[in-house]
């Protein structure tokens, strides 16, 4: 984790994936190596749900449906994230694009590719 930190730019992030058995501890060491105050954010990432499978062996174990992302910055101050795109304002993808292609999904039929 060191060295990471020596590697990121003045204005880089860390996302650090890890699951809910071991997130305490990572929170505890990159609060010590970043500064807590170089905390950004805890993203919970839903990864399945209560059903099927998993609920047949809950008697067992409780089953696992989440991990977490922990976001560091080198230096809060400096870190800000990219503009993100929100669909409909093709004006400003434009602007940052050469093309994109619209109603993307499995079927390539229904694929429109703008500019």
């Amino acid at each position: 984790m060191k060295l990471l930190k020596k590697l990121l730019s003045n204005d880089g992030a860390i996302f650090i994936s890890i699951d809910d058995n071991e997130q305490a501890n990572l929170k505890f060491i990159c609060d010590a190596i970043f500064g807590s105050r170089n905390f950004c954010c805890q993203i919970c990432v839903k990864m399945s749900h209560l059903s099927g499978v998993k609920m047949s062996h809950k008697g067992k174990k409780i089953p696992k449906l989440k991990e977490f992302l922990y976001v560091y910055a080198k230096s809060y101050e400096d870190f800000m994230l990219n503009e993100v795109f929100v669909p409909g304002e093709w004006d400003k993808v434009l602007d940052r694009y050469s093309g994109f292609i619209e109603n993307f999904d499995e079927d390539i039929s229904n694929w429109k590719r703008v500019r």
